[in-house]
């Protein structure tokens, strides 16, 4: 179910992004359906996924008095960074579906999708721009440091990141682009350097929160939704928080069963299953949910601290619900 937070500046983000990638150019065709404002056919669609990073910009902004139009567009320019990076991410990790409909990898081949990674992070670029050098810089900064959390990724395939790791590697790309939201807010709204300082770390604690919460979820929520079989993670790659953790906290016997889910191209769905159950059997789960609690509870504490509107503070307790896992810390499946 959307948040009340989410609904607000869901209109205004869509059609800045319809705007962007109007026109009859195929690679703009393969982004309207990528985004989800079309259909595989090329009718209109309502298919946008959550849209949270351009949200938090607008957030911010608008609780700043920032400048409406230019919000906007560093708003549409972020979410187009965030879709480079999933496309960029469905490549290397193969997969088939996302959110329901087929990746762009799985319906134009590899190549075609990282053209259409590519031209998303040129029209980011482009918007960016109009919104002035420190909102373009901003967002440069941003895609960067997406870029390198690929190639940290990377160098975990072969061996197992701890917990710290995880952390620092989550920071450069989920964190960097809600550090971004916020900082662009910021930026918008003309506010001083201290407060978009705070506001950076309120922006890394909701990019943690927000990356656990998604981790926890591709394993054991939302199934038919994300069109994926049960324990994709385990299959795809071993940097999500589940399976950290649970290398973390597995015994050694425990631990070989684990990497043996990896040791094969295509594991087996027993295999998958197994270590699933020891992910449950080990408090994987209501650890996620315990560390999303204390990020989100964390960022709170700074915003109640800052010298803005109480109704931003209103809508950011709105995200931070909508971020909460759905196990409670110390619940079960």
């Amino acid at each position: 179910m959307e948040s009340t937070f989410l609904a607000r500046y869901r209109p205004s983000i869509a059609e800045g992004l319809r705007c962007v990638l109007a026109g009859g150019e195929p690679l703009r065709s393969v982004l309207r359906y990528h985004v989800g404002l079309e259909d595989a056919s090329g009718a209109p669609a309502e298919a946008l996924g959550e849209l949270i990073r351009p949200s938090l910009v607008l957030l911010v902004a608008e609780g700043l008095g920032g400048d409406r139009e230019a919000a906007l567009a560093a708003a549409v320019s972020l979410e187009l960074v965030h879709e480079f990076s999933r496309i960029r991410d469905d490549v290397r990790d193969r997969a088939r579906m996302r959110h329901g409909r087929p990746t762009v990898r799985n319906r134009c081949g590899e190549a075609e999708a990282i053209n259409a990674g590519d031209s998303a992070l040129a029209f980011a670029l482009a918007v960016a721009r109009t919104a002035g050098d420190t909102v373009l810089d901003r967002i440069v900064r941003a895609a960067i440091e997406t870029i390198e959390d690929r190639a940290l990724a990377s160098s975990f395939e072969a061996r197992w990141p701890n917990v710290d790791e995880y952390t620092d590697m989550i920071d450069r790309k989920t964190g960097a682009l809600f550090r971004c939201a916020c900082e662009l807010g910021c930026v918008v709204s003309g506010a001083p350097r201290e407060m978009r300082t705070a506001f950076d770390e309120v922006g890394r604690d909701l990019g943690r929160a927000c990356r656990i919460r998604d981790d926890l979820r591709e394993i054991w929520d939302n199934e038919p939704a994300l069109g994926e079989p049960l324990g994709v993670d385990v299959r795809r790659w071993r940097t999500s928080y589940p399976v950290v953790a649970a290398a973390t906290k597995a015994g050694e016997g425990e631990r070989r069963m684990l990497k043996a889910a990896f040791a094969a191209e295509t594991p087996s769905g027993g295999a998958v299953g197994k270590a699933v159950e020891m992910m449950e059997r080990l408090g994987v789960r209501e650890d996620g949910a315990r560390e999303v609690d204390g990020h989100l509870g964390r960022a709170l504490s700074k915003l109640e601290r800052l010298p803005w509107g109480e109704d931003g503070t209103r809508r950011m307790k709105e995200l931070c619900e909508f971020l909460r896992p759905a196990v409670p810390p110390g619940g079960g499946r």
